[in-house]
């Protein structure tokens, strides 16, 4: 078995054995909850020709009031009424990306992460894992929901084993009416971040691709699960660690 295989039959043990816990709607009733998507592939690698594990990355259109305008983002979005946390998973896959997940021919499940309680928002955030089933029927193509997302990037997992996660110095993106900026009273604030790689040589800085704040909190809960090292250099996100 190469490395990428181990790689894959790591994540795939880890997240079926993993306890992960719910928190429950009846326990926190006045809190908002959303859903995310982690999305993994396999695929053969271009220097190589060998098959490498993958992880799907989107980034959110810039629009004029969203806090999340630019930022890199995993497929997800709000919690609708009548809907389980994993169905609102899979709704805003296919909305914001045109992926059914729920299609058992093309995608596996893998499992959910224990969920997160953002601090400094009314904020509940579930997390599920699926793997896009190998041949090329099902690598289905990537469909973008106009004016919500604007790019996407498949990045290799390995890019994460023992990787450093360096502080940036962000003067708070300019946000100063967010929830994060009133609740900490600071021009500037450093924060973890990782750059992404990509196929483009010299990317300007609005081209890259950049995992900070509540996107990196749950890539690195992911890969602390499934054992993959990923070392933050920064407190913030130190905050979301608890109950994994």
């Amino acid at each position: 078995m190469d490395s990428e295989a181990k790689l894959l039959s790591q994540v795939k043990q880890k997240l079926s054995v993993y306890p992960h816990h719910e928190l429950s709607p009846t326990l926190y009733p006045n809190n908002f909850r959303s859903s995310v998507c982690i999305i993994l592939r396999t695929t053969a690698n271009n220097n190589n020709n060998q098959r490498q594990v993958e992880v799907l990355f989107l980034k959110r259109t810039k629009r004029k009031g969203d806090p999340w305008s630019g930022d890199v983002c995993f497929p997800g979005g709000h919690h609708e009424e009548d809907e389980t946390e994993q169905e609102t998973c899979e709704r805003e896959c296919y909305e914001e990306i045109g992926l059914n997940v729920k299609n058992t021919k093309k995608f596996e499940y893998l499992g959910r992460l224990t969920d997160i309680f953002v601090l400094w928002t009314p904020y509940i955030i579930s997390t599920f894992v699926y793997l896009m089933k190998e041949g090329e029927e099902n690598h289905t193509e990537i469909k973008l929901q106009e004016g919500e997302i604007a790019e996407y990037r498949w990045v290799p997992l390995n890019h994460f084993v023992n990787l450093d996660a360096n502080p940036l110095n962000s003067p708070l993106m300019t946000r100063t009416e967010t929830l994060r900026s009133r609740h900490v009273p600071a021009e500037k604030m450093m924060f973890p971040g990782v750059l992404l790689p990509s196929e483009k040589e010299n990317e300007s800085e609005d081209d890259e691709f950049l995992v900070w704040g509540l996107t990196l909190s749950i890539l690195d809960k992911f890969l602390y699960v499934t054992n993959i090292n990923l070392t933050l250099n920064c407190l913030p996100i130190w905050l979301h660690r608890s109950n994994l």
